[in-house]
């Protein structure tokens, strides 16, 4: 992963990564005797006191099956301890067929009443590769000690 700096708050990136050889998480689709994994993505960055924008792109093949994706984030830090935020996620596992695709749109809330306690609650929508929906409301706790 190569990262540069060309303003302050504004971070460019890039990676690779390339595997060969025997990798029992990635299941084997046809009669490989060894399996290939390669994955790039590209990132850009911008993180201020007042906010953030953030949007990556990824992309990869596992022995000849290709998949990819990209999100986009963004949020406003409306107080020093209070900040709201929303989200776009992409991903397909087989970007060669139709109907791979995932999609979730999320917007919340993060709220740090003291330094080491903090409380989030989201909204998503969430779009599985069958089309179907479903709507999920989380909220957690965070405690540091």
């Amino acid at each position: 992963r190569v990262i540069i700096w060309p303003l302050k708050d504004l971070s460019i990136s890039g990676s690779y990564e390339r595997r060969i050889g025997y990798m029992k998480e990635v299941p084997i689709y046809n009669d490989y005797d060894y399996r290939v994994l390669d994955h790039y993505g590209a990132c850009v960055s911008y993180d201020s006191k007042i906010g953030w924008l953030r949007t990556e792109y990824m992309a990869g093949h596992i022995n000849g099956w290709r998949a990819e994706g990209a999100y986009v984030s963004a949020g406003y830090k409306i107080t020093p301890t209070l900040n709201f935020g929303a989200r776009y996620d992409y991903f397909t596992t087989n970007s060669r067929e139709l109907g791979h695709d995932q999609q979730y749109i999320t917007v919340g809330a993060s709220w740090y009443p003291f330094s080491r306690l903090r409380l989030q609650l989201n909204y998503m929508h969430k779009q599985e590769p069958d089309h179907s929906v479903t709507h999920l409301v989380n909220f957690m706790t965070s405690i540091i000690l």
